[in-house]
Formats: structure tokens, C-alpha cells, sequence
């Protein structure tokens, strides 16, 4: 996992007097980032025993009808790779997975008879399992996409006529066991002297920031907040006409505006009709805040293969 380190510092001399601290917060940030956890479910409807990779890593040593892996939050690719020969493999794109929580997806078949991977379920890791059928459990699987932003800041200041100071900092840390494959080992060792003659206050931030990219900014979305979207609910459902229904809709997501799977599935049920429903639920897909969760959709159809046209829509 690539990691930025920046330090900025107002003072050098006094640096010493804040460098255990500032080392210490790096492996704290650095541990709890490590332990950010989730999981990713897949099970066969009909029981078909298979294997599950993820971003093309092998999850399960032997053939299962269900699968449980251990990984990082942050978006995989699905491929299914079923035991019975000739049934070719199955593909899904961005299964998300968040943090604490359990992502579950169901293998099932379409009505053009087609074996696809549909989202099932969302819920925290010690939910008792969906199904009971026997599980093949992964190892756990790292994601570069993880993100975690540290900030720290302290402030000292020391006052007398004539002082000198010599400081010596030594430390070996030792991180290892099943958190970092092969351990991480760090000796450290620093010392400085330092001299003044007057009042001194020296300032010391210290920002630690890692995510997919080096250096790369963490973009932050949230859905609309819930007196912003009882307005554009009613502004919807004061329409009389279906046109003016959707456009009303589409219109502040088109400026940027962003919605929940929840907050989606209140829209769909101001509309008329299944096929206005279908149309807004495809164009709301790319602006959902949780598109991991876009299941909690399907409730506001009225008719099942609309689902199925919802999902073949938005590759699901």
C-alpha cells in the first residue's frame, strides 16, 4: 500500500522533542488502517458449487456453493468459475465492499436464461449468514483503493537566557503476524542538539495520507440531506403530468446532485407509471451515493422483470 508522509515544520532545531510523537501516530494510523475490514458473499440459488475470484485473485481452495472472503473496502471485479464443465464464466463489475460490513451476492439466472451476479444483501459482519448452505472461507484480500487521513498538530515552547539540549531517540518496532504478510520491521535512531538564548515556541504538523494514488485527493460525495430532498419530493409529486415528473427529478441530479439507493426508491414511487420508473431508476444509477445497495430498488417496481431490465440497464 503506497504511503505519503508530509511534514511540515515551523522550527528544525526543536523537532527531536516532537519525532516520538509524530512516529507513534504513524503506526497507529498505520495499524488501524490495516483493520478496516469487510466482507464479500457469494452464493448459488440452485447450489451449483464454484469458485469465486476477485480482481483475479482465487478465493476458496476447493469448489463451494458459497463463498466468504475477507477484504479490504473499495470496489472488485467478480468472476465465477463453475465447477460443471462447458457453463462458462460469470462476470460482475464494482461489487462494492464497505467497511464492517457484509456485501452479499446471489448467483442467479435471468430471464434469458442467463447465470448472473445480483446484490442480495447488505448488512454488518456479525449478521448470521443469508443462507445456510456449507461456506468456503478466503483469506483476506487487499485493495489499494483503502484511504485513511491522518492529521496531528503540537505546540511547546521553552524560555531561558542560555541552553543547551541533546536529545537521542531510540526505537525498534516490530509489526508482523497475519495483518502485513512477512511483518514490517523499522529500527529507528535519531539525535539532535539544540541551543537558544531567548523565548521560543515552535509549531509541528505532521498530515499522513494514503489511498489509491500518491498524492491523489480523497473525493468525498453525500446524498442530499433530508429537508433538501422532502422539497424535491414534493416538487415531484406536485406535477400533473409525467414528463414534467421526470424532468423535475432529473434536474438537480443533472447539476451534481446526489441521491441514496433509499432516497431513489421514494422518487420512483411518485411516478405514474413502471416505465417512467424503469427510466428514472437507470438515469439515478451513476448519481447514487451507494450503488452497492441499489436493491433496495426493486421494491418500488410493480412488476418483477422490470428488475430484470433495471439490472441489465446498469450491468448488474
Amino acid at each position: 500500500m503506497p504511503t505519503v508522509l508530509l511534514l511540515s515544520c515551523f522550527k528544525i532545531e526543536p523537532m527531536i522533542r516532537f519525532s516520538t510523537l509524530a512516529l507513534l501516530s504513524l503506526l497507529v494510523s498505520f495499524g488501524s488502517s490495516t483493520q478496516a475490514q469487510s466482507e464479500i458473499e457469494v452464493f448459488s440459488e440452485v447450489g451449483d458449487a464454484f469458485t469465486l475470484y476477485l480482481n483475479q485473485v482465487q478465493m476458496n481452495a476447493e469448489p463451494a456453493p458459497r463463498v466468504l472472503a475477507t477484504v479490504d473496502p473499495g470496489f472488485y471485479q467478480l468472476r465465477i468459475d463453475f465447477v460443471e464443465a462447458g457453463r462458462p464464466d460469470v462476470y460482475k463489475n464494482n461489487f462494492g465492499a464497505e467497511a464492517g460490513m457484509r456485501s452479499t451476492g446471489k448467483i442467479t439466472l435471468n430471464r434469458k436464461g442467463q447465470f448472473v451476479v445480483r446484490a442480495f444483501g447488505f448488512a454488518p459482519m456479525s449478521s448470521t449468514p443469508t443462507q445456510p448452505e456449507p461456506t468456503a472461507t478466503a483469506p483476506a484480500v487487499s485493495n489499494s483503493g483503502m484511504q485513511s487521513n491522518v492529521s496531528m498538530s503540537a505546540t511547546g515552547g521553552v524560555q531561558g537566557s542560555s541552553t543547551t539540549t541533546t536529545d537521542q531517540v531510540n526505537m525498534n518496532v516490530s509489526i508482523g503476524g497475519n495483518v502485513i504478510p512477512g511483518g514490517v520491521n523499522m529500527n529507528v535512531q535519531m539525535s539532535a542538539t539544540e541551543s537558544w538564548s531567548t523565548t521560543e515556541t515552535t509549531t509541528q504538523s505532521t498530515t499522513q495520507s494514503w489511498g489509491g494514488q500518491e498524492g491523489a485527493p480523497v473525493a468525498t460525495t453525500a446524498e442530499m440531506s433530508g429537508l433538501d430532498f422532502q422539497d424535491y419530493l414534493r416538487a415531484i409529486q406536485s406535477k400533473d403530468f409525467e414528463d414534467s415528473k421526470i424532468s423535475t427529478a432529473q434536474a438537480p441530479l443533472k447539476a451534481g446532485a446526489m441521491l441514496s439507493s433509499a432516497q431513489i426508491a421514494e422518487v420512483m414511487k411518485a411516478f405514474d407509471y413502471e416505465s417512467t420508473r424503469l427510466e428514472f431508476a437507470v438515469f439515478a444509477h451513476g448519481k447514487c451515493v451507494d450503488a452497492h445497495n441499489y436493491y433496495k430498488t426493486h421494491g418500488s417496481f410493480e412488476y418483477e422483470l422490470s428488475i430484470d431490465d433495471l439490472n441489465d440497464a446498469i450491468g448488474q
